[in-house]
């Protein structure tokens, strides 16, 4: 549903809750949309549908730079009766170009093709999408992009949390 001017888009969540937006529909839907590039810095990732949704993009030879806060791999992951304890791909938790090390950022941000940016505070896990009243603005545009797309290698460098030191 959402609300759409021009090339800003606004789509406000959980449907579960009663809101008007299915924003984990919202999030697949942005990166199956991938043609060149995702840049990818959210402040956690756990929502499978949105995982998948990321490695979907690689038969397609999208390449996926994934910048994730350092906090998300203090802790081993919660046992999980769906999948084995030994998994081969257990290895894929870190797989990132950079562990930020600050405990002050709290926002997503997904630069697409570097033609689409989607921002939010909704963490990128099933309670971000499905149980927290949240928002996703999406907008198109080469200077937004740029800027995003600069914010991101700045975190992947580490500089992101320099910033608030």
């Amino acid at each position: 549903m959402g609300i759409r001017v021009g090339q800003v888009a606004y789509d406000a969540g959980p449907h579960t809750k009663g809101a008007p937006d299915n924003l984990e529909a919202v999030i697949v839907d942005f990166f199956n949309q991938a043609q060149k590039r995702l840049e990818i810095a959210p402040q956690e990732l756990e929502n499978e549908p949105i995982a998948q949704a990321i490695i979907s993009v690689r038969p397609r030879k999208v390449p996926v730079k994934l910048v994730i806060e350092q906090r998300c791999f203090k802790h081993p992951p919660k046992p999980d009766s769906r999948s084995p304890k030994k998994s081969k791909h257990e290895p894929c938790r870190v797989v990132h170009d950079a562990i930020l090390n600050t405990n002050r950022w709290h926002h997503t941000f997904i630069v697409r093709d570097r033609k689409a940016v989607l921002t939010s505070p909704t963490k990128l896990i099933p309670t971000g999408t499905h149980r927290n009243f949240n928002r996703v603005v999406i907008v198109a545009g080469p200077v937004v992009d740029k800027l995003y797309a600069r914010e991101c290698l700045e975190s992947q460098a580490g500089w992101f949390s320099m910033a608030y030191k």
